[in-house]
């Protein structure tokens, strides 16, 4: 075939044959057999990788994972978090894509593909756990609205990173189908959400101080409250309500930023 003896041609030709490769795929089982093993990740850097390929060069960071992007723009800082701890991030950015993938982890009991959203890969986090706080977790579950939030405490490598919000992968998955399905049959869209984590970086100052605050002060409201919306902001867009609660916070952070001045 054409991948062994021309790898570089069939990396050309692959994004123009791609979808037609996953939809045979997705309806031939035998088919998908042959040549599972000639499908190509294209990475954010712009090279291509097999199943095979990916894997070998993850096994000291992500051994069996694999991790993607469906929007290398808007989902940039998690895709930055990755590859700057050396983590390959594959792009796949058609609703057939992460239906593929379903069938490539059904066809390989010990893989598992993981948006990059979806999980909080090893090789992010330092030494030793995060210290757990009940009064942080109560905290954010008052100003996300969300008093089932799950929130979690590791120390992350990156300290400047106060928080990140992640997304269960198996209940994004079922989102994104009902969103799909909710097109053609007008089910309620809100019946199915995702399962999100708040994971709040034990390492990050301003955590650190924020643990240290009166919980019910309004300043501790107001650093939490934005801290909320800037993992949010990375992971996905605000909706009008959260946008207004995000710029009412960074007003009033402002004005307790600048000094008073006199006329």
């Amino acid at each position: 075939s054409i991948f062994n003896t021309d790898r570089a041609a069939f990396e050309a030709l692959w994004q123009d044959i791609k979808t037609f490769f996953e939809y045979a795929c997705l309806n031939d089982r035998k088919f998908f057999d042959r040549v599972k093993d000639v499908y190509l990740f294209r990475l954010t850097d712009g090279s291509y990788a097999t199943v095979s390929e990916y894997l070998e060069k993850a096994k000291e960071k992500n051994d069996n994972r694999i991790y993607y992007t469906t929007d290398k723009q808007a989902q940039a800082q998690y895709v930055s978090l990755l590859t700057g701890q050396g983590i390959a991030v594959a792009e796949l950015e058609r609703v057939i894509d992460t239906q593929f993938i379903t069938l490539l982890e059904q066809s390989n009991k010990d893989l598992k593909i993981l948006r990059v959203d979806a999980d909080l890969a090893q090789a992010l986090k330092g030494e030793g756990k995060g210290k757990e706080s009940k009064r942080l977790t109560k905290l954010f579950r008052e100003v996300s609205g969300n008093k089932e939030l799950r929130v979690s405490f590791e120390k992350l490598k990156d300290a400047a990173l106060p928080a990140i919000l992640t997304v269960s992968e198996e209940s994004r998955r079922i989102n994104d189908m009902m969103k799909m399905y909710n097109l053609q049959n007008g089910v309620d869209k809100d019946m199915y959400k995702p399962d999100y984590t708040l994971v709040l970086n034990s390492e990050n100052a301003v955590v650190q101080k924020l643990s240290k605050m009166k919980a019910s002060s309004t300043d501790a409201l107001i650093i939490a409250g934005q801290i909320f919306s800037l993992a949010t902001l990375s992971q996905r867009q605000f909706s009008a309500e959260e946008l207004n609660r995000f710029l009412s916070g960074s007003y009033s952070l402002l004005e307790k930023l600048c000094p008073s001045m006199e006329e």
